[in-house]
Protein backbone atom coordinates (compact mmCIF):
# COMPACT_ATOMS: atom_id res chain seq x y z
CA UNK A 1 0.00 0.00 0.00
CA UNK A 2 1.28 3.14 -0.59
CA UNK A 3 1.36 6.11 2.07
CA UNK A 4 -1.35 8.03 0.07
CA UNK A 5 -3.93 5.27 0.79
CA UNK A 6 -3.92 5.20 4.51
CA UNK A 7 -4.99 8.94 4.65
CA UNK A 8 -7.53 8.70 2.60
CA UNK A 9 -9.07 6.08 5.12
CA UNK A 10 -9.08 8.41 7.28
CA UNK A 11 -10.83 11.30 5.32
CA UNK A 12 -13.30 8.94 4.53
CA UNK A 13 -13.72 7.70 8.05
CA UNK A 14 -13.67 11.06 9.24
CA UNK A 15 -16.12 12.66 6.13
CA UNK A 16 -18.55 9.28 7.25
CA UNK A 17 -18.63 10.81 10.49
CA UNK A 18 -19.21 14.57 10.06
CA UNK A 19 -21.93 13.58 7.71
CA UNK A 20 -23.79 11.08 10.02
CA UNK A 21 -23.53 12.13 13.81
CA UNK A 22 -25.91 14.86 14.73
CA UNK A 23 -25.80 16.46 17.95
CA UNK A 24 -28.83 16.86 20.44
CA UNK A 25 -30.67 19.88 19.13
CA UNK A 26 -30.19 22.22 22.23
CA UNK A 27 -26.30 21.70 21.78
CA UNK A 28 -27.12 23.24 18.26
CA UNK A 29 -28.70 26.00 19.70
CA UNK A 30 -26.08 28.98 19.56
CA UNK A 31 -26.96 32.98 20.92
CA UNK A 32 -24.66 35.04 18.57
CA UNK A 33 -24.43 37.85 20.55
CA UNK A 34 -22.64 35.21 23.38
CA UNK A 35 -19.02 36.18 23.41
CA UNK A 36 -16.49 34.02 21.13
CA UNK A 37 -13.28 33.39 21.61
CA UNK A 38 -12.02 32.82 18.71
CA UNK A 39 -13.88 34.17 15.18
CA UNK A 40 -13.03 34.52 11.76
CA UNK A 41 -12.54 38.07 9.87
CA UNK A 42 -15.59 39.86 8.65
CA UNK A 43 -15.01 38.62 4.88
CA UNK A 44 -14.01 35.08 5.62
CA UNK A 45 -17.17 34.75 7.52
CA UNK A 46 -19.67 32.39 5.95
CA UNK A 47 -22.95 33.95 4.68
CA UNK A 48 -26.17 33.19 7.14
CA UNK A 49 -27.94 31.65 4.48
CA UNK A 50 -24.65 29.09 3.62
CA UNK A 51 -24.48 25.27 3.48
CA UNK A 52 -24.03 23.67 7.23
CA UNK A 53 -20.56 23.97 8.74
CA UNK A 54 -20.28 20.47 8.91
CA UNK A 55 -21.33 19.85 5.41
CA UNK A 56 -18.76 22.33 3.89
CA UNK A 57 -15.87 20.52 6.73
CA UNK A 58 -16.76 17.39 5.01
CA UNK A 59 -16.67 18.81 1.19
CA UNK A 60 -13.22 20.18 2.62
CA UNK A 61 -11.90 17.18 3.57
CA UNK A 62 -12.58 15.64 0.66
CA UNK A 63 -10.92 18.14 -1.37
CA UNK A 64 -8.09 17.93 0.34
CA UNK A 65 -7.61 14.52 0.11
CA UNK A 66 -8.11 14.72 -3.23
CA UNK A 67 -5.26 17.86 -3.87
CA UNK A 68 -3.12 14.98 -1.48
CA UNK A 69 -3.35 12.20 -3.78
CA UNK A 70 -2.80 14.30 -6.56
CA UNK A 71 0.38 16.33 -5.23
CA UNK A 72 2.09 13.17 -3.50
CA UNK A 73 3.83 12.15 -6.18
CA UNK A 74 5.98 15.47 -5.76
CA UNK A 75 6.58 14.41 -1.95
CA UNK A 76 4.58 14.13 1.18
CA UNK A 77 5.33 17.51 1.91
CA UNK A 78 3.82 18.91 -1.26
CA UNK A 79 1.05 16.69 -0.86
CA UNK A 80 -0.01 17.87 2.92
CA UNK A 81 0.31 21.85 1.35
CA UNK A 82 -1.70 21.09 -1.45
CA UNK A 83 -4.04 19.31 1.12
CA UNK A 84 -4.26 21.82 3.73
CA UNK A 85 -4.74 24.80 1.23
CA UNK A 86 -7.44 23.04 -1.22
CA UNK A 87 -9.23 22.28 2.10
CA UNK A 88 -9.30 25.82 3.58
CA UNK A 89 -10.21 26.81 -0.38
CA UNK A 90 -12.83 25.10 -0.24
CA UNK A 91 -14.55 25.34 3.20
CA UNK A 92 -14.67 29.28 3.53
CA UNK A 93 -15.45 29.26 -0.60
CA UNK A 94 -18.34 27.21 0.15
CA UNK A 95 -19.41 29.35 2.87
CA UNK A 96 -19.85 32.35 0.25
CA UNK A 97 -22.07 30.57 -1.86
CA UNK A 98 -25.79 30.28 -1.00
CA UNK A 99 -27.44 27.14 -2.18
CA UNK A 100 -30.69 27.67 -4.18
CA UNK A 101 -32.81 26.19 -1.54
CA UNK A 102 -32.15 29.78 0.27
CA UNK A 103 -33.56 31.98 -2.36
CA UNK A 104 -36.30 29.90 -1.79
CA UNK A 105 -36.59 30.41 2.24
CA UNK A 106 -36.07 33.90 1.12
CA UNK A 107 -38.48 34.82 -0.69
CA UNK A 108 -41.43 32.52 1.35
CA UNK A 109 -40.56 34.73 4.40
CA UNK A 110 -40.81 37.38 2.43
CA UNK A 111 -44.45 36.38 1.71
CA UNK A 112 -45.14 35.00 5.42
CA UNK A 113 -43.57 37.66 7.30
CA UNK A 114 -45.63 40.91 6.84
CA UNK A 115 -48.75 38.84 7.29
CA UNK A 116 -47.27 36.91 10.60
CA UNK A 117 -46.01 40.49 12.24
CA UNK A 118 -48.54 41.96 12.22
CA UNK A 119 -50.75 38.94 13.80
CA UNK A 120 -47.98 39.19 15.99
CA UNK A 121 -49.33 42.85 16.17
CA UNK A 122 -52.62 42.05 16.89
CA UNK A 123 -52.13 39.34 19.64
CA UNK A 124 -49.85 41.71 21.55
CA UNK A 125 -52.59 44.39 21.23
CA UNK A 126 -54.89 42.09 22.69
CA UNK A 127 -53.10 41.33 25.79
CA UNK A 128 -50.66 39.08 25.31
CA UNK A 129 -46.61 39.30 26.12
CA UNK A 130 -44.72 39.02 23.06
CA UNK A 131 -43.17 35.41 23.37
CA UNK A 132 -46.62 34.39 24.02
CA UNK A 133 -48.32 36.50 20.65
CA UNK A 134 -45.37 34.54 19.16
CA UNK A 135 -45.26 30.99 20.11
CA UNK A 136 -49.66 31.34 18.72
CA UNK A 137 -48.66 32.75 15.58
CA UNK A 138 -45.49 30.51 15.09
CA UNK A 139 -47.86 27.53 15.95
CA UNK A 140 -50.34 29.23 13.33
CA UNK A 141 -48.61 30.25 10.34
CA UNK A 142 -45.32 27.74 10.14
CA UNK A 143 -42.97 27.41 7.40
CA UNK A 144 -39.44 29.09 7.68
CA UNK A 145 -41.75 32.31 9.60
CA UNK A 146 -42.52 29.03 12.25
CA UNK A 147 -38.84 28.04 12.20
CA UNK A 148 -37.59 31.54 13.06
CA UNK A 149 -39.55 32.34 15.56
CA UNK A 150 -39.31 28.99 17.22
CA UNK A 151 -35.36 29.68 16.71
CA UNK A 152 -35.78 32.46 19.63
CA UNK A 153 -38.56 30.69 21.62
CA UNK A 154 -36.46 28.12 22.57
CA UNK A 155 -33.18 29.58 23.25
CA UNK A 156 -35.38 32.07 25.84
CA UNK A 157 -36.69 28.11 27.12
CA UNK A 158 -33.21 27.62 27.74
CA UNK A 159 -32.42 30.28 30.08
CA UNK A 160 -31.85 32.83 27.60
CA UNK A 161 -32.56 36.70 27.68
CA UNK A 162 -35.35 37.57 25.39
CA UNK A 163 -33.24 40.68 24.08
CA UNK A 164 -29.91 37.97 23.35
CA UNK A 165 -32.77 35.02 22.15
CA UNK A 166 -33.72 38.07 19.52
CA UNK A 167 -30.50 39.29 18.63
CA UNK A 168 -29.34 35.67 17.86
CA UNK A 169 -31.40 36.55 14.50
CA UNK A 170 -29.57 40.01 13.87
CA UNK A 171 -27.73 38.87 10.73
CA UNK A 172 -30.28 37.30 9.09
CA UNK A 173 -30.54 38.99 5.66
CA UNK A 174 -34.60 38.97 6.01
CA UNK A 175 -35.48 38.97 9.64
CA UNK A 176 -32.00 40.44 11.10
CA UNK A 177 -33.75 44.03 10.97
CA UNK A 178 -36.83 43.21 12.58
CA UNK A 179 -35.07 41.19 15.30
CA UNK A 180 -32.62 43.24 16.17
CA UNK A 181 -35.75 46.37 16.61
CA UNK A 182 -37.53 43.73 18.89
CA UNK A 183 -34.09 43.57 20.92
CA UNK A 184 -33.83 47.13 21.73
CA UNK A 185 -37.59 47.42 22.12
CA UNK A 186 -38.19 44.62 24.36
CA UNK A 187 -34.87 45.88 26.14
CA UNK A 188 -36.20 49.22 26.50
CA UNK A 189 -39.78 49.08 27.34
CA UNK A 190 -40.96 50.71 23.73
CA UNK A 191 -43.59 50.28 21.79
CA UNK A 192 -43.75 46.59 19.88
CA UNK A 193 -46.77 46.99 18.09
CA UNK A 194 -45.55 50.05 16.61
CA UNK A 195 -41.67 48.24 15.49
CA UNK A 196 -44.11 45.12 14.45
CA UNK A 197 -46.26 47.41 12.36
CA UNK A 198 -43.36 49.54 10.58
CA UNK A 199 -41.16 45.99 9.85
CA UNK A 200 -44.32 44.73 8.46
CA UNK A 201 -44.85 47.48 5.72
CA UNK A 202 -41.44 47.86 4.95
CA UNK A 203 -40.68 44.49 4.02
CA UNK A 204 -44.20 44.22 1.93
CA UNK A 205 -42.61 47.27 0.02
CA UNK A 206 -39.35 45.56 -0.26
CA UNK A 207 -41.59 42.56 -2.01
CA UNK A 208 -43.14 44.70 -3.73
CA UNK A 209 -40.41 46.30 -5.22
CA UNK A 210 -38.76 43.26 -5.96
CA UNK A 211 -41.53 41.56 -7.84
CA UNK A 212 -41.42 44.82 -10.35
CA UNK A 213 -37.45 44.57 -10.60
CA UNK A 214 -38.17 40.60 -11.33
CA UNK A 215 -41.29 41.89 -14.07
CA UNK A 216 -38.86 43.98 -15.67
CA UNK A 217 -35.99 41.73 -15.87
CA UNK A 218 -38.48 39.52 -18.09
CA UNK A 219 -38.29 41.45 -20.79
CA UNK A 220 -34.50 42.13 -20.94
CA UNK A 221 -33.81 38.53 -20.87
CA UNK A 222 -36.24 37.61 -23.36
CA UNK A 223 -34.63 39.88 -26.10
CA UNK A 224 -31.83 37.16 -27.09
CA UNK A 225 -33.84 34.20 -27.51
CA UNK A 226 -36.38 35.80 -29.28
CA UNK A 227 -33.56 37.51 -31.68
CA UNK A 228 -32.01 34.34 -32.13
CA UNK A 229 -35.03 32.51 -32.84
CA UNK A 230 -36.23 35.44 -35.32
CA UNK A 231 -33.10 35.62 -37.02
CA UNK A 232 -33.52 32.65 -38.91
CA UNK A 233 -36.91 32.81 -39.93
CA UNK A 234 -35.89 36.55 -41.47
CA UNK A 235 -32.58 35.31 -43.11
CA UNK A 236 -34.64 32.45 -44.93
CA UNK A 237 -37.82 35.09 -46.19
CA UNK A 238 -36.18 37.73 -46.40
CA UNK A 239 -32.30 37.52 -47.55
CA UNK A 240 -31.98 34.22 -49.00
CA UNK A 241 -34.99 35.20 -51.60
CA UNK A 242 -33.55 38.30 -52.39
CA UNK A 243 -29.84 37.25 -52.90
CA UNK A 244 -31.31 34.09 -55.17
CA UNK A 245 -32.87 36.55 -57.74
CA UNK A 246 -29.96 38.65 -57.82
CA UNK A 247 -27.45 35.44 -58.60
CA UNK A 248 -30.28 34.47 -61.03
CA UNK A 249 -30.23 37.73 -62.72
CA UNK A 250 -26.23 37.79 -62.73
CA UNK A 251 -25.56 33.93 -63.44
CA UNK A 252 -28.44 32.88 -66.17
CA UNK A 253 -27.67 34.33 -69.62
Amino acid sequence: MTPAWPLMAAVTTGCLVLLLWRPPPLERLRCDSAPARWRLPVRLRPRPDAMAGRTRATLGAAAGGGAYLWASALGWQVGAIAALGAGLVAYLGLGQLAPASAARRHQQLLDQLPHALRLVSGCVGAGLPLRGAVAAVSGAVGGEVGARFDQVLALIAVGVSEPDAWLSLGKHPVVGPLARDLARAVDSGAAVQTVLSHRANEIQSERRAAVEARAKAVGVRTVIPLGLCFLPAFLLLGIVPVVAGLLGLVLLP
